[in-house]
């Protein structure tokens, strides 16, 4: 894996964790704690440990809150805060992007803003199981360290998914233009914890001294009827300043 440079952050798209549930005698969630890769290379129940649990209780981290679902406007806008000294070439990026209708509108410390389909994709898994993904679009904008290259952003952001993800498979690594900018468009497949595949796209650019990333990503069974919905919301991504 090559050395990031310091306070380098990939602009890795995240990869947020499914959820399998069971459907004998009902549906349930199925925390995690519970779930190994089964013979198949799929999620599976781990038998061991429920075994453990049920004998010796042993107390769970509650699990988070999930965050109350905003429905995404029909075009999102963002307007970073100036500061009285600000200056055009090295303020924030700002700018807009049109999220898919009826899509949720989410973010976190991680990406500047994300949008999240309403209804989740589902794989069979080792029964009684079902894995559940949701496909999402995010946007990740992050300050640029000192001499580093649109080329650095791209290589890092590769390895950023090598330590997520196992098998990574790099599809394209393409140069192009996004939103006005020389770019690079990444796609890849890569191979979750409990064995399943999630596929990614994500356009990697550099703008104001700032790496700005934008993608999406659902499972890879799911990719042929998301792509042209990811797509089409990633291409009405426009800088606004």
């Amino acid at each position: 894996m090559r050395k990031l440079l310091p306070g380098f952050i990939p602009l890795i798209i995240l990869i947020i964790a499914g959820i399998v549930i069971a459907g004998a005698g009902g549906t349930y969630i199925v925390r995690k704690q519970f779930v190994k890769k089964g013979q198949s290379g799929k999620a599976a129940l781990d038998e061991k440990k429920i075994s453990q649990q049920l004998k010796n209780p042993v107390p769970l981290e509650a699990p988070s809150p999930e965050p109350t679902a905003q429905l995404a406007p029909s075009q999102y806008q963002y307007e970073p805060e100036k500061t009285s000294d600000s200056e055009k070439e090295t303020q924030e990026p700002a700018f807009t992007i049109n999220p898919p209708s009826g899509w949720s509108q989410k973010s976190s410390d991680y990406i500047k803003v994300g949008f999240v389909a309403p209804e989740q994709d589902e794989e069979p898994a080792e029964p009684p199981l079902v894995y559940m993904y949701g496909a999402s679009i995010q946007i990740r904008i992050n300050t640029l360290p000192e001499g580093a290259t649109l080329a650095q952003v791209v290589e890092s952001t590769i390895d950023g998914y090598r330590d997520q993800a196992s098998n990574v498979q790099v599809i394209s690594n393409t140069p192009t233009t996004f939103a006005g900018q020389d770019s690079q468009v990444l796609e890849l497949i890569a191979e979750l914890t409990e064995g399943h595949k999630i596929h990614v796209t994500n356009y990697v650019t550099v703008k104001n001294g700032y790496t700005v990333g934008v993608g999406g990503l659902t499972l890879d069974s799911a990719w042929s009827k998301r792509a042209g919905t990811i797509q089409t919301s990633i291409n009405s991504f426009r800088f606004t300043d």
